[in-house]
């Protein structure tokens, strides 16, 4: 509430995120988040940027210019201060516009600054009192995951078929991420060099405060996940198997995204 209401000077100068509404029918999208996998994924991407609307998570976006690919859209959901890291500070972002719920921790928005579109997850206060002023944005849904706020865009403006990268929804490789997010600086040069640890008894001691399962992969190999990372994989497979004038393409390689649809 009191985030949404510090944004509205934001919130009233970008514009809304229902105006991309079947924007691009019948372009391919890729939707990208920030899994182990995208490390494989990321050159490939470089050369989809004209063929395709590249989607990304928030926490993708540092990976992807790190790789030199330049997505279309980062999509940002979480409104906590510590996710705002991931686009706080961005610098030579000209050519990306933002989707960012109107939550969102202020430090978010100014790389974006006339390259924004707004949205709500729901009708949580102050979107009442708004909408009763004519300042009513568009909705994408939120099933605790950006990449599911990533997926409903690219549904929303029309999309087809959708593909997905970087998207584990698992521990490939006992990792939690991707290179090159704001993790890596918090881990690699501050955890590690306190401690004095290795990567791998980083991710020991990460995985020891986690409550884990293993569960088989897409190739039928045992990986360490979470029921929430399943929770997340289950609302993707709800969608694919009730959109059906789409394509739905697991390209990440790795992880628990896959079944009917």
């Amino acid at each position: 509430l009191l985030q949404t209401l510090g944004n509205l000077v934001t919130i009233a100068r970008e514009s809304d995120a229902a105006a991309l509404d079947g924007l691009t029918p019948g372009v391919p999208a890729v939707v990208v988040g920030a899994g182990p996998s995208l490390d494989v994924n990321a050159p490939a991407l470089a050369g989809l940027q004209d063929r395709a609307v590249i989607i990304a998570a928030d926490t993708a976006l540092r990976p992807l210019l790190a790789a030199g690919v330049r997505p279309h859209l980062v999509v940002g959901v979480d409104p906590g201060e510590m996710n705002a890291r991931h686009l706080e500070g961005l610098e030579q972002v000209d050519d990306v516009w933002f989707v960012g719920e109107g939550s969102l921790h202020p430090a978010a928005f100014p790389p974006f600054r006339g390259r924004t579109f707004t949205f709500r997850v729901s009708e949580h206060e102050p979107w009442p009192w708004l909408r009763a002023h004519g300042a009513d944005r568009g909705l994408l849904r939120a099933w605790g995951s950006v990449v599911t706020s990533a997926l409903d865009l690219a549904l929303r403006m029309g999309c087809n078929p959708v593909v997905f990268a970087g998207v584990d929804l698992a521990y490939t490789g006992e990792r939690s991420y991707c290179a090159n997010t704001i993790y890596d600086t918090i881990w690699r040069d501050v955890l590690m060099k306190a401690y004095n640890w290795t990567f791998e008894q980083l991710m020991e001691d990460y995985f020891a405060q986690r409550t884990t399962v293993w569960e088989p992969d897409l190739r039928g190999q045992q990986v360490r996940t979470a029921s929430h990372l399943l929770a997340f994989r289950n609302w993707l497979l709800d969608q694919a198997a009730t959109v059906r004038d789409r394509r739905f393409i697991n390209a990440t390689g790795a992880g628990m995204l896959y079944g009917p649809g």
